[in-house]
């Protein structure tokens, strides 16, 4: 048997240093797609690690 071709995944990731999560949601913890849809959009078609902390307080340092 020969081995099954995986193609190429591209990676990006985005990183908003000194953004504040908590304006972004609602109540319930999910995005407030009314006021924020493209930050909705993005959610819905990535993974999106929301309990992700920065390595450092400077941006310089943890970007």
């Amino acid at each position: 048997m020969s081995a099954q071709r995986v193609d190429d995944i591209n990676v990006v990731m985005i990183v908003f240093d000194e953004a504040m999560l908590s304006p972004l949601l609602r109540t319930d913890g999910t995005i407030n797609r009314k006021r924020f849809p493209g930050f909705a959009a993005l959610a819905d078609s990535s993974t999106w690690y929301r309990n992700m902390m920065g390595t450092a307080q400077r941006t310089t340092e943890a970007v």
